[in-house]
């Protein structure tokens, strides 16, 4: 499973298709200098475009006039035509350095990413002139197809001309997430943060790195992080509370939900943490979002009224018709039965929840058959107690049932 989802790399190609004699490798004749020279004090791009394609049916016309015709192609976006013109620049001068690189820009534009690695390859061999953003043009067209490894190689060779590059860090890393070298991910990452701690991205990252390892607790320190320096969104609060929750960290949870909806799935949780801990001011707060009619929101509301000492049994009786199997519920209505003194609904509820809640559920029908005056079966139950949860001394108190009349 991929952990992270794919970032956008950054368009930094469209700065090559400049019009630029100075920089053209083969030698103008006196013919294209004328051409190229007219066209440079033409500042509407279509007229500059014309003014050369106008010039490409003159035999003089060479690799130089092809390949300026082929950037002013690209200006006015007719691509097409552009790449046919590359292509006859290259093939009167197969090694025509910009023209390879610029072609494999474009290819790279048209998502040719195949194309792209062939003209890009042409040009690191014919030159090192643009080494980082080559390497790093490679390393989006191999990630792009999901060739991560050689997509590796390409952004670690661009790191060597700029260290330091955030983008290229980011994309290393994107890499080592694919491959799974999770070990190098978590020094890249930190890497980055080294450089600079305001990337957003980066702290969501090194979150779900660790989680991924196992470690919830450096998970919480890195979205708290984010948090801190105010880079943190909702849906940073809800994973925060999610992992405090995996924890069974309730509280810090339900600060870091405050800043955003309690999700469903986990509010019957929150809700009921605060209302068994004699909270429950917290638990009220949150009981609603269950939905006032549901088996859930009773349950908690019965809790909630028996910490306001009021009892409860109403709300508990409402979530056990919702839900006659919750053992909690019955457990409850089992206690409230026997303090009312009605032994055969208490034990009926007891021994409907003695699945979750076994031990307290033959403490409860012990209680049962001594209040009926069956003091050899209340024995037995809490014998069965004793042997199955190794708790409680009840030996004495067992052998005066045995002994009662």
């Amino acid at each position: 499973m991929k952990i992270f989802a794919r970032l956008l790399f950054l368009a930094f190609f469209g700065a090559v298709f400049e019009l630029n004699a100075a920089e053209i490798e083969p030698l103008a004749n006196k013919f294209e200098a004328g051409v190229l020279k007219k066209a440079a004090g033409i500042e509407d791009l279509p007229q500059r475009a014309k003014v050369l394609f106008g010039a490409l049916s003159d035999e003089r016309a060479g690799a130089p006039l092809l390949f300026n015709a082929a950037n002013a192609a690209v200006q006015i976006s007719e691509k097409a035509k552009a790449k046919g013109l590359f292509l006859a620049a290259i093939e009167k001068m197969p090694n025509f350095y910009m023209a390879r690189r610029n072609l494999a820009y474009l290819l790279l534009e048209e998502n040719d990413f195949e194309g792209a690695i062939k003209e890009f390859g042409a040009a690191l061999s014919l030159s090192n002139a643009d080494s980082q953003k080559i390497y790093a043009a490679l390393g989006y067209c191999h990630f792009s197809l999901e060739n991560y490894p050689q997509a590796l190689l390409c952004f670690e060779n661009a790191l060597l001309f700029a260290p330091k590059d955030l983008k290229l860090l980011k994309s290393r890393a994107r890499c080592l997430s694919e491959i799974g070298d999770y070990a190098r991910l978590e020094n890249a990452l930190n890497d980055i943060l080294k450089i600079s701690k305001t990337d957003a991205e980066i702290w969501r990252m090194l979150a779900f790195l660790r989680l991924k390892n196992g470690d919830k607790y450096g998970a919480c320190a890195a979205v708290e992080a984010m948090k801190s320096l105010s880079l943190s969104q909702q849906k940073d609060s809800v994973l925060l509370g999610d992992i405090y929750i995996d924890l069974n960290m309730f509280s810090p949870a339900l600060e870091a939900y405050s800043q955003a909806k309690i999700p469903e799935e986990k509010a019957y949780e929150i809700a009921r943490f605060f209302a068994l801990s004699n909270r429950p001011e917290e638990a009220e707060k949150i009981a609603p979002s269950l939905g006032a009619d549901s088996w859930q929101y009773f349950e908690i509301m019965g809790v909630v009224s028996q910490a306001k000492g009021e009892g409860g049994k109403e709300f508990f009786e409402k979530s056990h018709a919702k839900n006659p199997l919750n053992p909690f519920v019955c457990l409850k209505l089992a206690d409230i039965a026997l303090s009312e003194g009605n032994l055969e609904t208490a034990r009926t509820f007891y021994a409907a929840a003695k699945n979750g809640y076994k031990k307290e559920a033959l403490a409860g029908l012990a209680n049962v058959e001594i209040a009926s005056g069956n003091f050899s079966r209340a024995a037995d139950l809490l014998e069965s107690l004793k042997r199955e949860f190794k708790t409680g001394d009840f030996d004495e108190f067992i052998l005066k049932l045995r002994n009662a009349k």
